[in-house]
């Protein structure tokens, strides 16, 4: 999900003068000129200045390379240097996102049976529809099991008594967008138990029908759907008669981002427009123009791109293209959730150009053809050929499909290509675009004038786009060049390593897009060595100690550790041991509660919860279950409510800078919350939260992060950390803070782990 910024930052910045350094020297600058563009710089300090470019100094298109790039802007107070590693952000367009979330207050719901779906001429989903007689819902009991959609209730029917029965559910949503602005993006969520009929926005009906769902959402971008005044979502859902659950519930969120109508004609629709998923992340969408063995040609904004084949995982074609009414298919939605594999559906939804799945994405391993009609063709890509490709199946002769046929092209097996590692010098300039269009566009900044940008992808040449169409242009890698400045900076070079521990097949490559998989890609950019220890590791003092590995990262994910690995206790004293003598644990596996014991029984590794307790003797004092204090709260979901969630940083400490102010809670399966509080019972350790997650409706559950300071006690001078996966997970500037959160915590302990001179 993409994270965008507020207009309201204009406003603020027009009430308070910008805080821009002046260069030195007596040297005058000319005022801010009234013809140029005003871009916002969101810097490392969480301050953000309105400015206006002038160039990028020492990039890398120049023949000096020795200093770090640099951005000259011009501001009110004159001009002004920032070097790249000191900016987060550049937002050349400012814009507001819209939230339309489920909730009992604004919700009408009704049985199907006893509703007029058709009265006075209108459908139960059309706008005019009279739905004064329909009911409000009731808040849906929390139940684990069920996916939650940050500041979306889960609403049901009200019942008067428990009922087994099968029940169909129609629901409506009014909703207004501003007539001053205009939708740029607009996204639904949806997760509910157990089916989704139908959905309906403004009348018209969705490529969502009969859709289950369990532990998870659906995304689909509907911005042509939306329209500027009065709109309405409506949706039918249901759920059959199952002992034990009782009635059918539903949450979803619409997200709607604003702009000036103005900025949103800079931006134009291509004729055929593709959607490109590339294997780093990328998005882009364009004009679909050639295919090869080697290369896919498409039209970007003003820019023809050529792209590496061997990078594209998928290319959506848009559903504009003709389509034969009332085809019988099964539904494609059928298709990529595995769901209603035997059943068939009379599919007669609007197309549009700007409807696409975004996520989940459906691979499966994927060489070959995704048709309208649900079914996958095995084969090669040859050639596109005007309105159709050229193709040839796994088995058979080389054939022609028409374009309108198909919905996703899949040239190559995904996986192939991994994150790209830029080298050492050229991290500075690895940024992220994202367009008007809605393209998703990474690589190193080459050029950057009051006019235009110039990128370098890894899988293209250079893209040129003017400023004009540029929504914002994302430093995702700011902390990770700013920390390997530090590092080179050290006079006498220092091999740093760090260990890992937590995964079951220390052996094995990390697992794509998990916690090791990320961990393991951000220490490998910092040129950090990482290595994931085994138990009989861990319980090795000659393999495993301080001075060697002066950072250990828990990255468990079964909420456990190895407590006994040969004797008892073993794996216990050395990770006691280890923090004491002086080493730096960082806890941030996704167990919770956290430090269940792993021990070896009937040659398997069995979990125990018997005492000693690891968090307990590191000062770690974690709530569990339903625990409440004056300090924190645990819950399994958030609360039913429609309020939203995030974590708040605790600027009042030294160290807070580099980190994100704000961050939103993230949408993901496993939503436990276990906040860590200070140790009241003991007198030598130091308690620092440093993100607590918050509601807006005002309360305050606890630290999701924390540093915990020894003075004492048995221990050298020394601290852990603890990090909630909630907060690990979530992004921030359309990238995982764990980008930001693990340069910090480096960087807060370069002064232990490395030797100086005082």
């Amino acid at each position: 999900m993409m994270t965008r910024y507020a207009s309201h930052l204009v406003c603020i910045l027009l009430l308070f003068p910008p805080l821009v350094s002046e260069a030195a020297g007596n040297k005058t600058f000319p005022p801010i000129s009234k013809t140029s563009s005003t871009v916002l710089l969101e810097r490392m300090d969480n301050l953000t200045t309105a400015v206006q470019i002038v160039r990028l100094i020492n990039s890398l298109s120049s023949k000096d390379n020795a200093r770090a790039p640099s951005l000259e802007v011009h501001a009110l107070r004159g001009a002004s240097f920032w070097e790249i590693p000191e900016i987060r952000a550049i937002h050349f367009t400012s814009e507001k996102r819209i939230s339309i979330v489920s909730s009992p207050s604004e919700t009408m719901i009704n049985p199907e049976e006893s509703s007029f779906l058709i009265a006075d001429g209108y459908h139960w989903y059309d706008m005019d529809y009279e739905d004064a007689s329909w009911e409000k819902p009731g808040l849906a009991h929390p139940n684990y099991r069920w996916f939650y959609i940050p500041g979306a209730s889960w609403i049901w029917r009200h019942h008067t008594g428990s009922s087994f029965q099968s029940e169909i559910l129609l629901l409506r949503r009014e909703f207004e967008i501003p007539t001053h602005t205009e939708p740029r993006l607009a996204i639904l969520y949806i997760t509910l138990d157990e089916t989704l009929h139908e959905t309906y926005l403004n009348g018209r009906l969705l490529s969502l029908k009969d859709i289950t769902m369990e532990q998870g959402y659906i995304a689909l971008e509907v911005t042509s759907f939306i329209q500027k005044g009065d709109n309405i979502l409506a949706m039918k859902l249901g759920k059959k008669q199952k002992e034990g659950e009782i009635f059918s519930g539903i949450a979803f969120r619409l997200d709607v981002y604003m702009i000036s109508p103005d900025k949103l004609k800079e931006a134009s629709p291509s004729p055929l427009c593709s959607d490109i998923h590339l294997e780093n992340g990328d998005y882009l969408s364009g004009e679909l123009l050639s295919i090869s063995d080697r290369n896919v040609d498409v039209q970007i904004s003003s820019s023809k791109v050529r792209i590496d084949r061997d990078w594209i995982r998928s290319i959506g074609i848009s559903p504009s293209l003709p389509q034969n009414p009332g085809y019988k298919k099964r539904n494609i939605f059928q298709k990529i959730f595995a769901t209603n594999k035997k059943e068939t559906a009379r599919t007669n939804q609007t197309s549009s150009p700007r409807l696409k799945i975004v996520h989940p994405e459906d691979s499966e391993n994927k060489v070959g053809v995704l048709l309208k009609s649900g079914e996958f063709v095995k084969g090669r890509i040859i050639k596109l050929d005007k309105d159709r490709i050229i193709f040839k199946p796994r088995y058979g002769r080389e054939v022609s499909i028409l374009l309108s046929e198909i919905e996703s092209l899949y040239p190559n097996e995904p996986g192939k290509i991994p994150y790209l590692i830029y080298p050492r010098e050229e991290l500075p300039w690895k940024c992220k675009i994202l367009t008007l269009d809605n393209c998703e566009i990474s690589g190193l900044l080459i050029q950057l004038t009051p006019e235009t940008l110039t990128l370098k992808p890894p899988y293209a040449e250079s893209i040129h786009l003017k400023n004009s169409r540029i929504i914002s242009c994302l430093f995702p890698y700011s902390s990770i060049a700013g920390l390997r400045k530090k590092l080179d900076s050290i006079r006498e070079p220092y091999h740093l390593s760090v260990a890992l521990m937590g995964d079951n097949d220390p052996k094995g490559p990390p697992f794509e897009h998990s916690l090791h998989f990320n961990l393991h890609n951000i220490l490998i950019e910092l040129g950090i060595d990482n290595n994931l220890l085994s138990p009989e590791e861990i319980v090795d003092s000659r393999l495993f100690f301080p001075k060697r590995y002066p950072i250990l990262f828990n990255i468990d994910e079964t909420e456990t550790y190895f407590k006994t690995v040969h004797t008892p206790d073993d794996g216990y004293n050395a990770l006691i041991n280890y923090v004491k003598q002086g080493g730096i644990l960082v806890h941030m596996g996704t167990g919770i509660p956290a430090y269940y014991g792993y021990e070896p029984q009937n040659r398997n590794w069995k979990r125990t919860t018997s005492p000693p307790f690891l968090n307990k003797a590191l000062g770690m004092n974690i709530l569990g279950p339903g625990e409440t204090s004056e300090y924190g709260q645990a819950f399994e979901i958030p609360d039913n409510k429609p309020l939203a969630l995030y974590f708040q940083l605790n600027s009042n400490t030294p160290y807070s800078y580099g980190l994100p102010d704000r961050i939103e809670f993230p949408f993901h399966p496993d939503t436990r919350f276990r906040p860590v509080t200070m140790d009241e019972a003991s007198t030598t350790t130091l308690f620092t939260p440093l993100y607590n997650l918050k509601s807006e409706g005002g309360t305050d559950y606890g630290a999701a992060m924390a540093i915990i300071d020894y003075q004492g006690g048995g221990f050298e001078k020394t601290r852990c950390y603890y990090i909630s996966p909630l907060l690990f997970y979530a992004r921030y500037n359309d990238h995982p803070v764990l980008y930001d959160l693990i340069p910090r915590i480096i960087s807060l302990n370069l002064s232990r782990i490395i030797p100086h001179d005082e």
